[in-house]
């Protein structure tokens, strides 16, 4: 009998993740300055080349975030382990010996550093790498904080031992305690001499870092910042701390000379490091820096109070001598400017809102009673003015003047008469004499200085000042006007500001008080004229063919014009001479603003189609605002202008992007003026209700002059060639336009009528009754008008259609009648969208019933006279559902009848197959008209969602069903609250079996399905509606639905629903390879053990066996996750590919270690021992971090999660610490130690190691016949990153002769000469000739070879590239020898090399396999 043998298959191996190697460092490659560089000269900066082994590299960007994250963790380790050593320094019990530790560590921690560095640069001529730049920084880092803590040892050391008296007294020292200028006894601090001593030793050191910063070259990037930023950062935190405390709370000399000295030497510094974004910061910080030290000013006199703000005056002029300096980048100063301007300006109004005076050493403007005239705002406005001219006249900071100008509104009222003078001589210089003003700084300024006129006015009348007082002396409200209105003249006349900048100075003269306040009535009359007169004229030389960049400006023109007149008009100051306020009109009826909105809609008129609508400059304004960057055209590769002005002026455009004529400017607001001076006989201006105009308003015949805007809008429309569905819409907003006013002032008269004892009884206006007949009239006639034309099918279009349904919409809700406009628009728009199914204004269409709510039936009208008339005992004006009434529920309820019944009639009629209206859009309206109208809701949105849901299965629609479910849950859930289902608990209860009961039913449909009875009403074959793909995922929605609401049924049967729902998902998980279901077992288990917990009323404290079940399951989770090739050979799951199940690892990794922490906490929290379950939780993301740099488990989230985690819960840990301050700095000490220690994993997977800098044999190309090839390659190293010195380029003047050879020679020779360092040309060819011994033809060739290099000097390698396209490459020298020297010296049989460059312009070689 045959034996059998058993044999256990084979396990399968799971995929792992390849682990990326580090790109090693290798020669020396040019790159150009960056754009963030300072000086216009920039050279290019040395940047190493990297050559990537072949086979897995690391991409760019792991290594870039690699990188970053370890500076991030090597940062966070200094500062926790200097904050430590910091707190235990500044404990309680500290003393000067422990300055002494902190300085003697500073500076050899600094040593070590800079040591470190100095030992490895060597090797590359001092050019710095990335891992040395950062060393560097932290050198200096060390020595700043050696130096500050070894003055402040020196101060105490010199003062105790009595060897001066310059700091203060010995026994005061010895004693502890000192007198302050208060007569306080308090603890010893030295005198504010001491601030000389330690700005002494900071600019020491900010002149030994210069000194070193010479010395390296490469990456000195991070260095040269920290250098920039210590003097800064530390001026900041002394200067508001010790410093302050040390000059008594009072900015003295020292503390002054202290904040120059150090803000130069930190911009100095900045400016050094040749990094815009080092400059700009320093310099908004040493603008800060005064500002934030008059805070802590408190103990200045009266006389010295704005002593550290006057400081920013020196700023002002270091910043200003800077900006002038002709090698700094002209575009990074005018970006910095923008901010500095904003700084002058924050300084000026705290200066005004603080009282702040100016004082410069001994000059104090309050002794000298000059502050009415030279205050520290103006002072600081002078300053920015004086210091900058340099850089202004040079166009380096284009944004001074604007700021200058917009600054005088920071100006105090009686201190402002100097800058302002200044400003009337400067503008005209500026405009009509300088020639370096540029047109838009013109334009920009002299805008800017409109507005703070404009803003100085009305900021003084808000405070009540006179305008006599208003600019620091007599007649200079009058002459400030006066001088802007002929500068702005006379400059346009010039063309030297734009139409729009002139008619904004103009608009700021004409609502000042200038002219508001005026005493005379023609006064605005006389600008608006002018202003009209403007705008007509800028229409003279145009046509219709006219530029449209032309056209734009000239319709600006009519929008200043336009608004100006809307604002007076809104003011109340078109006032009419004495004779005519005796007119027979009502008293307060403003005819003028009607007849202004007439005549300039007659002056305007013969323009009309050369003036742009507002659908044009909106979308010019928005094309030009988006999408003004260059875009990327792939089919040709190139970068391409998005706007173009032959493609603004096109006639495709133009006609894509108009909204019709009907939305210009000159049509809109005369139309507007017109109605809104119908409404001024109610007197808006007068709070409250005014009888006499809502008497002559609701009864007077007044109401028929909106007759002439609504006439001349349809006649507009009238005379256009076709009415296009762009016109339609149009006319329906500009109705809506004119018709809000006076259609919001009759129903605020209507609501206020109602409580009035003389008008409660009113039940019907007939002027109502007109206004609405009016405005119905007008879309009634233009739709005979186009029945009768007949459509312009070409002119269709559905968008615009939608619109105009919005805008009949609108019009709805302004009924003034009580239901005549209201319900006869509703009824068009519902019509016209069930016609051409434009669903989203049907859908929209019942909310002006909610809008309208009862007000349309309670107050005068024609629905309170039906009501009134018949008293019904139905409450139809009762509120419903919400605010709905409920006659506007039956309305609701009727109108989506009407959309049921001819949306199918319209679909059965349909030959294209017309896709039916959104039922559930529909019904849910139609439910909401039934619930407003009825009395007890009770059961009827339950009813409806079983019969909706049953809908769906009988017509095999269930695409919302899950939808259904939902509105179900939430149904019952009302139902049975209204209906008082339960008397305890009663939304707990009610929320529970809603929930069970609509599981149930999910999760009878989901057996349906199994039995194939779910699509069994679904459409087959060609009329397949809902797709296999579209029901496999609706059933998977159905059971997920069934998961959630099963657990959601919490306090239902003692909680069976949500043990139920944990069942099924384990289940699932288990047996039907539901693998993502595993990232929700832990929390569903959790739920379910709390709510059985609480359900069984078992007294204990849940947080306990919760944590602990989450803490153990979480584990088991985190465990199994690291179990590759277990999960990988469960039968239950299948991987559709690798990465997929490598990401259901990751995840999986990530729920197991969240659960286990939630679980500590709840565990630990319980019992209050949240400083234990921070300690716990930092082990547990060591333990994490660590598997993440483990190469069977590398994983990035493991690293960011297990590191900057166990850093931030063991800070916390810290924190929480309060029993002692050294133990809680010993603490902060070891958050900077485990910090210390993610940065060297991180190093080491980075591969930058001290292997990196190993420099191999000098290889130098020289012209010497006499030297030798060593082309023997070297060992394999399986790092693989080697770094190499590449020599200096050689060069020669002339290339004798051309080296006819075979292509396989030119290789050999090219080789040769690519890795030649000591030529011995007979040896190196007798090695090539061994290397291609089997090919006899090459052999020979290379012989022959031989005896031309013996002859003469090689030739060097060609300084471009020739390829093929029309371009040739050209690289810095010495690195084309560097690519073939890097690519001969790295094994690398089976690939191929390809040189490329990086992101950053550095020369990257990576390999291909051949």
């Amino acid at each position: 009998m045959e034996s059998l043998i058993v044999m256990s298959a084979p396990r399968r191996s799971a995929p792992r993740r390849s682990q990326p190697t580090s790109q090693g460092l290798l020669a020396k490659a040019n790159i150009p300055a960056s754009s963030d560089s300072i000086f216009t000269d920039t050279a290019p900066v040395e940047q190493p080349m990297f050559v990537n082994i072949p086979g897995k590299v690391m991409n760019e960007s792991e290594r870039a975030l690699l990188k970053f994250s370890q500076l991030i963790l090597m940062c966070t380790a200094l500062a926790a382990i200097w904050g430590g050593l910091f707190g235990i320094a500044t404990a309680d019990d500290a003393t000067t010996n422990d300055f002494f530790i902190i300085f003697v560590g500073g500076l050899a921690s600094a040593a070590i550093s800079i040591g470190w560095i100095e030992v490895q640069s060597k090797k590359n001529g001092h050019v710095l790498y990335e891992v040395q730049d950062y060393m560097l920084g932290m050198g200096f880092f060390f020595a700043t904080i050696g130096m500050i803590w070894g003055t402040r040892w020196f101060i105490g050391v010199v003062t105790g031992e009595g060897w001066t008296e310059i700091f203060g007294t010995a026994d005061a020292f010895n004693s502890g305690f000192k007198t302050n200028a208060n007569g306080e006894v308090v603890d010893w601090y030295p005198h504010a001499s001491a601030i000389y001593v330690q700005t002494a030793a900071i600019l020491a050191l900010v002149f030994g870092q210069i000194a070193l910063l010479k010395r390296y070259t490469g990456s000195t990037g991070f260095g040269r910042a920290v250098a920039a930023y210590a003097p800064i950062l530390f001026l900041v935190g002394a200067g508001m701390g010790p410093w302050m405390t040390w000059s008594e709370n009072e900015v003295s000399y020292e503390l002054g000379i202290a904040v120059i000295l150090l803000c130069f030497a930190s911009m100095e510094m900045a400016l050094r490091s040749n990094k815009a974004l080092n400059f700009v910061v320093v310099a908004v910080v040493s603008g800060l820096t005064p500002i934030l030290l008059e805070i802590f000013n408190t103990g200045a006199t009266e006389a010295g109070e704005g002593g550290a703000m006057s400081l920013l005056i020196f700023i002002v002029a270091i910043q200003g001598y800077y900006a002038a300096r002709q090698e700094l980048r002209s575009e990074l100063i005018q970006k910095a400017s923008i901010v500095l301007v904003g700084e002058i300006v924050l300084a000026m109004w705290l200066a005004r809102v603080g009282d702040l005076n100016l004082h410069l050493g001994p000059i104090k403007t309050t002794e000298l009673e000059l502050e009415s005239v030279l205050g520290l705002s103006a002072a600081l406005w002078i300053a920015v003015l004086v210091f900058y001219f340099p850089a202004v006249q040079q166009r380096r900071v284009p944004w001074m003047p604007i700021g200058l100008a917009a600054a005088l509104v920071m100006l105090p009222n009686d201190g402002s008469v100097v800058p302002w003078g200044l400003t009337l001589l400067m503008i005209p210089y500026m405009l009509f004499f300088a020639k370096a003003t540029r047109r838009w700084v013109a334009d920009y300024t002299f805008t800017a200085l409109a507005l703070a006129y404009f803003f100085t006015d009305n900021f003084a009348r808000i405070s009540d000042i006179p305008l006599s007082e208003t600019f620091g002396m007599n007649y200079m409200h009058v002459l400030i006007p006066i001088s802007l209105f002929v500068i702005s003249e006379l400059a346009r006349q010039k063309d030297k500001i734009s139409t729009w900048t002139h008619l904004t100075m103009l608009a700021s003269i004409v609502l000042s008080r200038a002219i508001l306040q005026a005493e005379d009535w023609f006064m605005p009359w006389i600008f608006i004229a002018y202003m009209l007169y403007l705008a007509r004229s800028s229409f003279f030389n145009l046509q219709t063919d006219s530029p449209l960049e032309e056209r734009k400006q000239a319709t600006l023109v009519v929008l200043i014009t336009s608004a100006s007149m809307i604002v007076l008009s809104l003011l109340d100051r078109l006032d009419v001479p004495a004779f005519m306020e005796k007119v027979p009109l009502p008293e307060y009826f403003n005819y003028q603003i009607f007849i202004l909105g007439a005549a300039t809609y007659i002056v305007m008129y013969p323009v009309r189609n050369i003036e742009l609508d507002i659908g044009l400059l909106f979308n010019w304004f928005k094309r030009a605002t988006i999408n003004n960057a260059p875009v990327y055209n792939p089919a040709t590769n190139s970068w391409t202008n998005a706007v173009e002005e032959t493609d603004m002026s096109n006639e495709e455009w133009f006609t894509q992007n108009t909204w019709s004529q009907l939305t210009r400017f000159s049509l809109l607001i005369p139309f507007f003026m017109m109605s809104f001076s119908i409404i001024t006989m109610v007197n808006p201006w007068e709070q409250g209700f005014n009888e006499i105009g809502t008497q002559e308003l609701v009864t007077g015949p007044w109401i028929m002059l909106l007759l002439v805007p609504i006439i001349g809008l349809v006649l507009e429309i009238k005379q256009m060639k076709v009415i296009s569905s762009v016109v339609r819409s149009a006319g329906v907003w500009v109705l809506f336009t004119i018709s809000l006013p006076i259609c919001y002032s009759f129903n605020v008269v209507r609501d206020e009528m109602r409580t009035h004892q003389n008008y409660e009884d009113v039940n019907f206006l007939p002027m109502a009754f007109l206004l609405d007949a009016i405005l119905l009239s007008a879309p009634l006639y233009v739709n005979s008008l186009i029945s009768k034309r007949g459509i312009d099918v070409d002119a269709l279009s559905p968008k615009a259609d939608v619109w105009a349904m919005l805008g009949l919409i609108g019009l709805a809700c302004l009924d003034t009648s009580g239901g005549l406009l209201l319900i006869s628009m509703i009824a068009l728009v519902t019509v016209r969208c069930v016609k051409h199914r434009h669903v989203f204004p049907l859908l929209l269409s019942p909310l002006a019933f909610f809008l309208a709510n009862s007000h349309w039936l309670d107050t005068a009208g024609l629905g309170r006279v039906l009501i009134e008339k018949y008293n019904p005992n139905y409450e139809f004006a009762e509120w419903g559902f919400l605010t709905l009434s409920k006659l506007g529920g039956i309305l609701i309820t009727l109108q989506m009848t009407y959309v049921l019944f001819m949306d199918h009639m319209y679909v059965k009629e349909s030959k294209n197959r017309r896709e039916p209206l959104p039922w559930y859009g529909i019904w849910g309206w139609a439910l909401i008209g039934i619930l407003a109208a009825t009395s007890s809701i009770g059961w009827i949105p339950a009813i409806m969602c079983v019969y909706l849901i049953f809908n769906s299965w009988n017509t095999g629609r269930l695409e919302a069903i899950v939808v259904l479910h939902v509105a179900l849950m939430f149904s019952l859930m009302l139902g049975m609250v209204v209906e008082d289902i339960f008397v305890e608990e009663i939304i707990q209860q009610s929320f529970s079996w809603s929930s069970l009961i609509t599981a149930c039913s999910a999760m009878t449909l989901f057996v349906m399905n199994g039995r194939g009875l779910l699509f069994k009403e679904a459409a087959e074959g060609e009329e397949l509606v809902v797709s296999i793909e579209k029901r496999e995922e609706i059933v998977d929605t159905i059971y997920i639905t069934a998961y959630i609401f099963f657990i959601l049924s919490f306090e239902a049967l003692f909680g069976i629903g949500t043990l139920t729902g944990a069942i099924l998902l384990t289940r699932d998980f288990l047996f039907k390879g539901y693998h993502n279901a595993l990232f929700f077992v832990p929390a569903i288990h959790a739920i379910a053990l709390a709510n059985l917990i609480i359900q069984m009323n078992i007294v204990i404290d849940i947080g306990i066996p919760i944590g602990i079940f989450l803490t153990i399951e979480g584990l088991a989770i985190s465990w199994f996750a690291l179990q590759n090739d277990r999960v990988f050979e469960l039968e239950y799951f299948e991987w559709k590919s690798d990465d997929e199940f490598l990401d259901f690892l990751d995840r999986l990794g990530m729920t197991g270690i969240l659960s286990a922490l939630v679980g500590v906490f709840f565990m630990l929290g319980e019992v209050d021992q949240w400083s234990f379950a921070w300690l716990l939780t930092t082990v547990i993301l060591i333990a994490v971090g660590i598997q993440g740099y483990a190469p069977e488990h590398e994983a990035r989230w493991r690293r960011i999660l297990g590191g900057y985690g166990s850093i931030v819960s063991f800070s916390i840990f810290s924190i929480q610490i309060e029993s002692s301050d050294t133990l809680q700095a010993l603490s902060f000490v070891g958050v900077g130690l485990i910090a210390l220690g993610w940065g060297f994993l991180t190093m080491q997977k980075l591969d930058d190691d001290e292997g990196i800098y190993e420099v191999q044999q000098e290889q130098k190309l020289a012209p010497q016949l006499s030297q030798t090839v060593d082309t023997r390659k070297p060992a394999f190293n399986p790092k693989a990153n080697t770094a190499l010195e590449i020599p200096e380029p050689v060069t020669q003047e002339s290339y004798e002769d051309e080296l006819e050879t075979t292509e396989e020679v030119e290789e050999e020779v090219e080789l040769i000469e690519a890795i030649e360092d000591e030529l011995e040309i007979v040896e190196e060819v007798e090695e090539e000739v061994e290397m291609v011994e089997d090919e006899p033809e090459i052999v020979e060739e290379v012989e022959d070879e031989i005896e031309i290099v013996q002859e003469a000097i090689l030739p060097p390698l060609p300084e471009t590239i020739t390829t093929q396209h029309g371009f040739d490459i050209r690289l810095p020298d010495g690195k084309l020898e560097a690519i073939i020297s890097s690519i001969e010296n790295t094994p690398h049989e089976g690939y191929k090399p390809v040189v490329g460059l990086n992101q950053n312009g550095q020369i990257v070689i990576d390999w291909v396999s051949v």
